[in-house]
């Protein structure tokens, strides 16, 4: 199989038996923020100076890539299973992916927050809009 663009991103605290996130959650159109954070500290020294403390790979200041997403939500369970990783360590793996690569396309995420609006009056489906942050080193 070769890398493409899905409709769907895959995140969960487990994986199954191909490693793959076992939750697969649709992703609205123009649903994706990207939200790159430089690991650095910064603040102001009794003289005024500027002072910046950074973690580098190299010469280059170590970069972590963030992201946040809107989400369609098609039923309770969805909803349910969504919260329930929240705080936690999960495993993401994008909308560009290989899903017989799965190592190469999945990486170690936070999911720092979740914001629920409902969009149907039947209260099943739901609209989410959650941040990832990076959570390199960590496992689930």
């Amino acid at each position: 199989m070769a890398i493409s663009v899905h409709l769907t991103i895959r995140l969960d605290v487990d994986l199954d038996g191909d490693g793959l996130p076992v939750n697969e959650y649709r992703v609205i159109q123009g649903g994706l923020a990207r939200n790159p954070m430089p690991a650095l500290v910064s603040e102001r020294s009794l003289t005024g100076n500027l002072q910046v403390h950074r973690l580098l790979t190299g010469s280059d200041t170590l970069v972590f890539d963030d992201c946040a997403y809107e989400l369609l939500l098609l039923s309770r369970t969805e909803r349910d299973s969504l919260v329930g990783d929240l705080g936690e360590d999960v495993y993401l793996m994008r909308h560009v992916r290989d899903e017989a690569d799965a190592a190469t396309y999945r990486e170690v995420m936070l999911l720092k927050s979740v914001k629920l609006t409902n969009i149907d009056p039947m209260l099943d489906w739901w609209r989410a809009q959650i941040e990832l942050e990076t959570s390199t080193g960590n496992t689930p």
